[in-house]
């Protein structure tokens, strides 16, 4: 009997097999596998593990492990490193994944190359890590290429390399991830690994923006609030901004803030821009705090308030988010004001 262990693998994996079948499929296989049959005896096993039954699971993917059954050696090198239905055990899982990936299992040489690059129960050895997530990417196995684009992209166990992290991260892209789509924006925005395009950094923050993915959201509002993709696109931005600032975002408060005190893609509005520094202000950001210190200080402005200036220029001082100038700028206000005085 040839069951299709692919298929019963992404069923069980992705919880869409039907109840039904879930009901009905130990005594459909359990006969055969009770014959020895190796493919349904990793069909009940899946099975069984659809049904949170693990060391039942376990013990069937163990017969059929030594029949040499890749599918099955995948898979309880899974619950080894899981510690579903067995004792957790890091160095049995890697040797279950070693056994399916001598016989060509894509899943088990993502597993593998993950565990030989972050050194869980093995040695850590990046060449054969990456040459295994390299195949496995290759196959179009997707954690793969997320794995091989991070790591590349932080310079994981590996060498910094944009170029390469962009590769993979544009094929994960492609399938429609978003935060593939984010980093790729990101990337051709700074021009790393590739040569500079605003045109196709904006298409890429506009895809993953599609998807609710607010990073590119906020990310593609301040490069069109900045000017990058032309002055026309400012008023964009600001709507952008102010749609995750209204949700308390606290980068986009700070920069919607700056756009109403400097009139930049909105009209300028010093109230409007104080309400957006206090509230960005009161989430700890730094730079917030300095902006709303100096508005408070200002006599010109009806929301004028000393000691409350005081305050949030205070945090902002201790803050080690700000540079040597910002903290002089603040020095100078303070002894200005006589801030020091202030009860």
């Amino acid at each position: 009997m040839k069951v299709r262990l692919g298929l019963w693998c992404l069923c069980c994996i992705c919880g869409q097999m039907l109840g039904q079948t879930v009901k009905d499929c130990n005594e459909k296989y359990e006969k055969l596998a009770e014959q020895g049959d190796v493919d349904a005896q990793v069909a009940l096993a899946l099975c069984l593990i659809e049904k949170v039954q693990f060391q039942q699971a376990a013990q069937w993917l163990h017969k059929a492990s030594e029949q040499g059954d890749a599918e099955a050696q995948y898979n309880l090198g899974y619950l080894y490193s899981t510690g579903k239905g067995v004792a957790k055990n890091d160095a049995s899982a890697v040797k279950y994944y070693q056994k399916a990936v001598e016989k060509g299992n894509v899943k088990a040489m993502n597993a593998l190359g993950f565990m030989l690059l972050n050194g869980i129960g093995t040695n850590r050895d990046t060449a054969k890590a990456i040459l295994l997530l390299q195949n496995a990417a290759e196959q179009n196995h997707a954690d793969a290429q997320k794995t091989l684009a991070e790591s590349y992209y932080l310079g994981k166990g590996v060498n910094q390399n944009y170029e390469k992290s962009l590769f993979w991260y544009e094929k994960l892209a492609q399938l429609g991830d978003a935060q593939a789509q984010f980093v790729c924006g990101v990337l051709y925005e700074e021009g790393k690994g590739t040569k500079m395009s605003i045109e196709k950094s904006v298409q890429y923050y506009q895809k993953a923006i599609a998807q609710k993915y607010e990073p590119a959201q906020l990310r593609l509002g301040i490069l069109y609030v900045q000017g990058k993709a032309g002055n026309a696109n400012k008023s964009k931005g600001f709507r952008l901004l102010q749609d995750l600032a209204d949700k308390n975002e606290v980068n986009a408060a700070y920069y919607v803030a700056k756009c109403c005190q400097n009139g930049e893609g909105t009209n300028k509005n010093i109230e409007k821009a104080a309400y957006y520094y206090q509230k960005a202000a009161d989430q700890n950001h730094a730079l917030s705090q300095m902006e709303i210190g100096i508005i408070l200080l200002d006599e010109k402005y009806k929301g004028a308030d000393k000691k409350l200036a005081k305050s949030y220029l205070a945090k902002a001082y201790a803050s080690k988010d700000l540079n040597t100038e910002q903290k002089a700028t603040i020095q100078k206000l303070w002894d200005a004001h006589n801030l020091k005085s202030l009860q």
